[in-house]
């Protein structure tokens, strides 16, 4: 059974009864007023909890703390229950959660807090449980008492994180800002526009300048100043155009000169913030230098203009695309049509049909790699004649290298090519006339040098005539070849060379006539094999010259030197003599075309001034270079040649190959062989030679001639001349080559004309080989010991000999 509640009764006080509430009002009041609290603290909580907020409250005279709920939800950890009666447990775990680069800062703050000597703020970060980094804000106040006993510490935590993470983007932002507003290569300014009562713009003021804007301006200290306290006079239309900006918002561009600053400037001026606050960004560039390379190059234009327009020659000039643009008035007057007729790829209406493929070509190679392009090609007269020209189309260059205009000009050469056509037809001329005699001289000297019944002492008077007729070969040979490299007609057939064993051939092969001159040639090369990328033929022709050249030059009994080392990535090879020397006089013309020296009786040495020239143009060919040098008049002379060497090293032949054995003369009657010369001499000595060696010959002595014994005789071979009466040696060709019996027949042309066309019109009337007279015995008896027998199923393999 429950108790009954206790009665109440009047409580005493041990006072004197007086005036005042009575007990059972005293208990009603306390009750309200703890209610009172309970909803403050409630209250209290509610405030701090959304606000992210806690407290510390400290009794300074007890020593302990109290904290309320939230705590660890804004600090990160959870106090301590024991710092309620020991405060220090509280500090402790506080410090070790406090991040070590702020822990001796909250050290010393807390010592304050706890001493009750002062009020402050610290802002500082924590390292939660959950290892997540705060930012705490904390601040605190003292309760003193009457006498100023400090009573109480209350400290308020705020957890400031997005604060300060918002404050460092922006501090950041600011510093990013900042740095590229220093840096860029363009002036930059703000600008607050001033304006009247009526909204006219009058003035700015500078609101903030970058390092490039004072260096550019030569304007300092700016910041805050109007633009009247520093220019002399504002031009209305700046005023303008950035009041226009800052009232509409609308960005402008332009380019000005500023003639007060004597520079050029690109100006984007545009607006910052809204219209109310009137602020103008304005970013420029310096483009003094380009207006005024502009301005210049406006005025060479013109000039260049005036200039081509008064040329007598053909001027054009062409865009970066390939695209003419202009024509100076020289082409109409040549070619009947106007420059809208030949603008737009129209002039090539007025190019020789055969010549247009080859220009094209040449044309688009110069647009893709900028370089220069050099060709001959025919143009149409208005009259309806095609004349040759020179046309040199060269890239006009900006200070960076790049092409900003293709100028050509055309230059009429029709003379000039007419008169090279007839003299190279000439040459050719010449040297056909002046090879047909040799042939002859040749096969008789091969006769008399292979009869028995020859006597010994006659020897030396045929190794003599065999000697001059190798020298007047070389001479015509040179001849026509410096005319077909003057006009560069002369292709290299490069391989992979090993020079050395080239160098050791050419000595070989120049031994008889030192031995002759009773000369003493050495030999001195790396024994390393040397590899060049070039043409062994033409290499060959370089070394022979010089070695002849420097016996020739030579007295009975001289020294010549043969050498070559490596220098870097080139081998250099020298030829030195002991002979007459080059004059200071000749020694600078010495390679020049039909440059000879001393021509006195005494020193009459032959030549044509051919072989020299021959000699250089041929190693530039090759990418290497030659000097000379003397030390004068009868202290001999020297020859460096310089050429790239090949980088890679692979295996080679060894640099002193054994000489080819001889091919087995063929068994007599295994040919039969069809002599055809309208020279007679000719014919008949080389039909004798063929018939010591034990072949079968027959004569012919005219194209028509020939057709009718190859019919009768059924030879194997053919040896025949091109130039004929009656029918000619390419025609008698292709009546041979029309019968059914010619299948197994090989036709040799032996003939004077050996130029290039001569060859491949050759090959077109069914020749299988061309030999140049004088041809060498050896030569044409091991080119018929290579010869299949019975050809009928043979191949037909174009065959030119060496000369």
């Amino acid at each position: 059974m429950a108790k009954k509640p206790p009665v109440d009764k009047p409580l005493t006080t041990g006072r004197p009864p007086g005036p005042g509430p009575r007990p059972r009002e005293k208990l009603r009041g306390r009750k309200q007023v703890e209610e009172d609290l309970r909803k403050n603290e409630w209250r209290l909580r509610y405030a701090t909890e959304s606000a992210g907020l806690t407290y510390v409250e400290v009794d300074l005279v007890r020593g302990e703390a109290r904290t309320p709920a939230n705590f660890a939800a804004v600090m990160g950890y959870v106090p301590p229950p024991e710092q309620e009666e020991d405060i220090l447990a509280g500090r402790r775990l506080l410090l070790a959660h406090v991040v070590p680069e702020d822990r001796e800062r909250v050290a010393a703050a807390h010592e304050e807090f706890l001493a009750g000597t002062a009020t402050g703020k610290l802002d500082y970060r924590v390292l939660g449980d959950d290892q997540v980094e705060r930012w705490i804000e904390t601040r605190w106040s003292v309760e003193l008492a009457v006498d100023g006993t400090p009573l109480k510490s209350f400290a308020t935590n705020l957890d400031i994180t997005d604060r300060k993470r918002a404050e460092e983007g922006i501090r950041e932002s600011e510093e990013r800002y900042r740095h590229l507003f220093d840096s860029i290569d363009e002036g930059f300014c703000v600008l607050e526009m001033i304006c009247d009562d009526d909204g006219k713009p009058v003035d700015w003021r500078y609101l903030e300048v970058n390092p490039r804007f004072e260096k550019t301006s030569g304007m300092h200290d700016v910041t805050g100043k109007r633009a009247s306290e520093l220019l002399p006079e504002i031009e209305a239309l700046w005023l303008e155009r950035y009041g226009n900006v800052a009232s509409t918002g609308e960005p402008v561009r332009f380019v000005t000169e500023v003639e007060s600053l004597d520079r050029w400037l690109d100006i984007y001026a545009f607006r910052i913030g809204e219209p109310d606050r009137r602020k103008v960004a304005v970013l420029f560039n310096d483009i003094t230098e380009r207006e005024r390379a502009e301005i210049a190059l406006r005025a060479g234009e013109q000039r260049l203009r005036f200039v081509v327009d008064s040329m007598p020659g053909k001027v054009v000039t062409a865009r970066t695309d390939g695209v003419a643009d202009y024509f100076n008035p020289q082409w109409s007057e040549f070619t009947g049509l106007s420059l809208e007729e030949i603008r737009d790829g129209g002039w090539t209406k007025f190019l020789h049909p055969d010549d247009l493929a080859e220009t094209l070509r040449l044309w688009q190679h110069a647009i893709a790699t900028g370089e220069m392009s050099l060709c001959e090609h025919r143009f149409r007269r208005a009259d309806g004649e095609y004349r040759w020209h020179l046309s040199r189309t060269v890239p006009m260059r900006d200070a960076a290298g790049n092409v900003v205009l293709w100028i050509g000009s055309s230059t009429d050469v029709h003379e000039v090519k007419e008169a090279d056509h007839r003299k190279d037809e000439f040459l050719a001329m010449l040297a056909h006339e002046l090879r047909n005699p040799l042939a002859p001289i040749r096969n008789t000297l091969e006769v008399l040098r292979r009869a028995d019944e020859t006597p010994p002492s006659i020897q030396p008077a045929l190794r003599t005539m065999e000697r001059q007729l190798r020298h007047m070969t070389r001479l015509i040979d040179d001849l026509l070849d410096a005319s077909r490299i003057s006009q560069g007609k002369i292709g290299l057939r490069k391989e992979k060379v090993e020079l050395t064993s080239v160098l050791h051939q050419v000595a070989e092969a120049s031994r008889p006539y030192y031995a002759a001159a009773e000369q003493a040639l050495t030999v001195t090369l790396p024994p390393e094999p040397v590899y060049v990328d070039a043409d062994p033929v033409r290499l060959a022709q370089v070394f022979g010259n010089l070695l002849h050249n420097a016996s020739k030059f030579s007295r009975r009994g001289g020294r010549v030197a043969l050498s070559g080392e490596h220098r870097g990535h080139d081998i250099v090879v020298s030829v030195s003599d002991s002979g007459i020397g080059i004059s200071a006089a000749l020694l600078p013309r010495v390679f020049d075309l039909f440059t000879q020296g001393d021509q006195t009786l005494e020193r009459t040495h032959g030549g044509l001034g051919i072989g020299l020239t021959l000699v250089r143009r041929l190693v530039e060919l090759h990418g290497g270079s030659v000097q000379a040098s003397s030390e004068g008049v009868d202290r001999g002379s020297e020859f460096v040649v310089r050429l790239p060497v090949l980088l890679e090293e692979q295996e080679a032949p060894s640099p002193h190959p054994a000489e080819p054995a001889a091919p087995e003369p063929v068994a007599p009657l295994a040919r039969r062989i069809l002599v055809v010369d309208d020279n007679h001499d000719a014919a008949e000595t080389l039909a004798m030679l063929l018939e010591m060696t034990g072949y079968q010959t027959q004569l012919a002595f005219d194209g028509l001639e020939a057709v009718e014994a190859a019919k009768s005789f059924r030879p194997d071979v053919i040896l025949m001349d091109l130039g004929m009466p009656k029918l000619n040696g390419f025609e008698a060709a292709r009546q041979v080559r029309q019968q059914p019996w010619s299948k197994g027949v090989v036709l040799v042309a032996l003939s004077g004309w050996g130029q290039e066309n001569d060859r491949n019109r050759t090959v077109e009337a069914g020749f299988d080989c061309h030999l140049v007279k004088p041809v060498e015995f050896a030569a044409l008896t091991k080119l018929l010991a290579e010869l299949p027998v019975g050809r009928a199923e043979a191949p037909r393999v174009p065959v030119a000999s060496p000369r």
